[in-house]
């Protein structure tokens, strides 16, 4: 009957003319030329039959009919002030967010009013504490009450053992999923993986746990990033899936996985070993819950299909509305006057109509300062994002934006966190001036205490203008209500040359303006969107279809990787082939375990058969070639076997010295481990790389300091001092010199080396078994786990595992006498000692509370 009574009313012309004057007042109050005059009694008149449209509306199943419902509440609660009588407002809109299963919009509702409860008839009362209580859970001390949507996932991660969800950013998966999982490991297991896409999530997704736990509690889970053995301890880790590859080389019970941002499998080199690792998990676990979380995907069931998973035993969870509306804004400059923008708002039927104009102060001339003058002047007084497409882009925008505010004084947080830039950066760095103004840029590669710092002070609301890269489609949370976006592109091609946004990235980004809780709408303005590389707005598919980058990179590039696997001495950890590598070795692996003529046979039309049994053929023509067992082999699946025979073969060679090859401990004194780490790097990139070139002597050098501990302003002070001398005239930038060093920490030590050393370090160890020498294993160092981190004490490393940045770790481990303590021992310590007594930047501190 209610479905029934929606559709009649949605047809009516009466109700579309009055839904469109609606927005026209509601969205020409957001611009310089919207009226505050109150409303006249006829326009009052339509916010009432409006708001009891939304009332029936909210009752509904229908997405299309819940979602106006929602827009016509917030709309008419943004124009309570022009309504002459309140009640409505006050009295309805709770009513309608409640009816649409949206608890925190209704909590956010109440708190704005000042209001504990909405009073209500009764019968509505009673319908919405019936609602309410079907929708509240409790994890230990911890009493949550869900949106619908979070109830379906809670019930489904609770009943099945595997459930994949598809649901727009803001819709609060995480949250639900992070609660998930201490409440299982709390009370039903004992060990959960949460991967998720990037280091730069690690820390966030950790505090995340924390927080949960804490408010639940609950003391007894360790939550770890650091790919260790749990001991018998309640454990979740969260791990990228490099990380994870080192944690399956042990044996142990998984019982979760969550991987977030799922879609990934699709990615690449990086996707390939995403989807690896989740066969291992299930090779490995036999009865390990997953859940796959993905934004905007047209086939959620290709999960099930490609880990082979129980589809009678399964849940996905579709996409359904989100708890807060996003406004989509076309924005072009007048053809006639300089100083306004035109704003057009878009409608359900994918066109846009003229809601107003905004005007600016600055006359709006040159083309680069379009998308900082348009955040200037429409996100005042909000939490804003700036897409900026690559790293130098975000600098220039913070830069344009920050001189057009007067710097905060008085906001002592900002002020603090400038100095501690200056100090523990370089004194001219960009962004120890922005963040005096407010402004801030984040990418991948920044170091984790800025990334940490930033990200505090964006929750804090101390920083209200924030330029981001493609670090935000990976799930980075950064809260706001207006996101500004310019012909936006994500990374670049094999020529260096910028890749448009797709569209479903550009779905993925725009759901990320208004946060639940935080905000009821956000707004996404397009600044002269017709002049975009590609119109994702006019695209016919918001959702992407998913093509596991596996299955692409054998069916969509047969000749090339046949070619890279013809040539035995082709190179290791090349950008342009690295999705090859990995292929070949993922290949090698199906060989193997005698899955190799399935998979492809799986495969059907989308690879020829000239291809598949060419490729087959290759795979067992290498047999022959390659001596080392594939035990060993198939711990490094991301280096060639071909490099990994070659490193073997030079031990061999080598046998009667292999003593020699050990790597010394990066802590002992330079002048006696230079020589061997000249040596060790020259190995990485002669034997493993197949590069030969003389880089090692500067990346022994490098990768020795950051081993050590050595902080980020002396890494950069050694960087333009090397540099400077090289230059002809002028002095290093200091901006860009930070960048490539960040640059090359995170593709070179962090990525490259790491699987180096990994790799020597693997075959090594087979090597002094294999010879007798098996008592010498114990002396190798795992360098690969102190590139990955960027320290080699004990005390260092546990510091970071527990959560604290490279540089907070750094300045603690200096204060701690024993440079050998466990991960319980640095808890100990950080729980007796009074901070009040440590002289430590306020940000160290910030951090600390944040772990203990």
């Amino acid at each position: 009957m209610i479905e029934e009574l929606c559709n009649q009313i949605i047809q009516r012309n009466d109700f579309a003319t009055d839904y469109e004057k609606l927005a026209l007042l509601n969205y020409s109050s957001f611009f310089n030329h919207g009226s505050s005059e109150s409303f006249s009694e006829k326009d009052t008149e339509l916010i009432r039959r409006l708001l009891q449209v939304a009332s029936t509306f909210a009752l509904s199943e229908n997405v299309r009919f819940r979602k106006i419902a929602y827009e016509i509440a917030v709309m008419c609660n943004n124009l309570e002030k022009r309504i002459g009588n309140t009640y409505y407002t006050t009295t309805i809109v709770p009513l309608v967010f409640t009816r649409l299963g949206n608890f925190p919009a209704e909590k956010k509702f109440c708190n704005d009013h000042g209001m504990k409860s909405i009073a209500l008839p009764p019968p509505l009362w009673f319908e919405q504490e019936i609602h309410r209580k079907d929708n509240t859970i409790k994890i230990a001390d911890s009493v949550l009450t869900l949106t619908d949507f979070q109830m379906q996932l809670w019930e489904s991660v609770n009943h099945y053992p595997v459930t994949i969800v598809n649901a727009p950013t803001s819709a609060g998966k995480s949250f639900i999923l992070q609660n998930h999982i201490v409440n299982a490991v709390a009370f039903e297991c004992m060990c959960a993986v949460y991967i998720v896409p990037t280091r730069a999530l690690i820390e966030q997704v950790i505090n995340d746990f924390r927080n949960i736990m804490n408010k639940a509690g609950i003391q007894d889970i360790v939550v770890s990033a650091i790919p260790d053995v749990p001991n018998g301890k309640k454990t979740i880790y969260v791990l990228t899936q490099e990380r994870t590859q080192l944690l399956l080389e042990n044996e142990f019970q998984i019982d979760i996985t969550v991987v977030d941002e799922a879609q990934n499998v699709s990615d690449s080199a990086r996707g390939i070993i995403l989807q690896s690792v989740v066969e291992t998990i299930k090779r490995k676990n036999e009865n390990v819950k997953f859940i796959f979380a993905t934004p905007f995907v047209q086939n959620p069931k290709l999960f099930l299909h490609m880990f082979s998973l129980d589809e009678t035993n399964s849940k996905i969870i579709p996409i359904g509305e989100s708890p807060v509306s996003q406004n989509l804004f076309s924005v072009s400059l007048n053809k006639e006057k300089t100083h306004l923008f035109d704003i057009s708002k878009l409608r359900e039927d994918g066109k846009f109509y003229p809601v107003g104009s905004l005007y600016s102060e600055l006359e709006i001339l040159n083309e680069k300062h379009y998308l900082a003058i348009l955040a200037l002047e429409a996100g005042k007084d909000d939490n804003n994002i700036i897409y900026g497409n690559e790293p130098t882009k975000c600098e220039e925008i913070a830069q344009l934006i920050a001189q057009q505010l007067p710097e905060l004084s008085h906001r002592k947080e900002l002020i603090e966190f400038s100095d501690y830039l200056k100090e523990h950066i370089h004194r001219d760095y960009l962004l120890a001036d922005t963040i005096r103004h407010g402004v801030a840029y984040h990418y991948g590669k920044l170091p984790a205490f800025i990334r940490k710092g930033i990200e505090r002070l964006c929750s804090s609301g101390d920083i209200k203008f924030i330029i981001c890269t493609s670090t935000l489609l990976q799930g980075v949370n950064l809260p706001a209500k207006n996101i500004f976006i310019s012909n936006p592109s994500k990374g670049q091609d094999a020529h260096r040359k910028s890749i448009p946004m797709n569209a479903p990235d550009f779905w993925n980004l725009a759901g990320r303006a208004g946060r639940l809780t935080k905000d009821f709408e956000g707004n996404v303005f397009l600044l002269n969107l017709n002049d975009w590389e590609i119109n994702p707005v006019a695209e016919p598919e918001k959702q992407a279809f998913i093509i596991p980058s596996f299955k692409k990179t054998i069916c969509d590039s047969e000749s090339d990787i046949c070619a890279f696997i013809k040539n035995k001495d082709h190179k290791s950890g090349q950008q342009a082939t690295q999705s090859y590598e990995n292929a070949f070795m993922k290949l090698y692996f199906l060989e193997s375990t005698e899955q190799l003529e399935s998979t492809l046979e799986g495969y059907g039309d989308s690879i020829s058969n000239q291809g598949k049994n060419e490729i087959i053929g290759l795979i067992k023509d290498i047999k022959p070639y390659i001596s080392l067992p594939d035990e060993i082999v198939l711990k490094n699946p991301n280096v060639s076997v071909f490099r990994q025979q070659a490193l073997y073969d030079y031990f061999n060679s080598h046998i009667d010295t292999i003593e020699g090859f050990i790597p010394q401990h990066p802590l002992r004194p330079f002048n006696t481990i230079k020589g061997s780490f000249i040596e060790l790097f020259k190995t990485y990139n002669h034997k493993l790389a197949n590069v030969a070139n003389n880089t090692h002597l500067f990346y022994y050098w490098f990768a020795l300091n950051w081993m050590k501990g050595t902080a980020y302003k002396d890494l950069l002070k050694n960087q333009i001092e090397h540099n400077g001398k090289k230059r002809k005239r002028g002095q290093p930038n200091v901006n860009t010199e930070a960048r490539n060093l960040f640059d090359a920490i995170e593709t070179k030590l962090r990525f490259e080396y790491v699987k180096f050393s990994k790799c020597y370090n693997d075959i090594l160890s087979y090597t002094l078994k294999e010879n007798g020498k098996e008592e010498l294993i114990e002396s190798i160092p795992p360098l690969h786990l102190y590139l990955e981190l960027g320290a080699s004490s004990q005390t260092m490393i546990n510091l970071i595992g527990i959560g604290l940045s490279r540089t907070a770790a750094g300045l603690l481990s200096n204060l701690i006498t024993n440079a050998s303590m466990s991960r319980d021992g640095v808890l100990d310590w950080l729980k007796r000692v009074n901070l009040n007594t440590l002289d430590l930047p306020n940000s160290v501190k910030e951090e600390i509370k944040q772990v203990v």
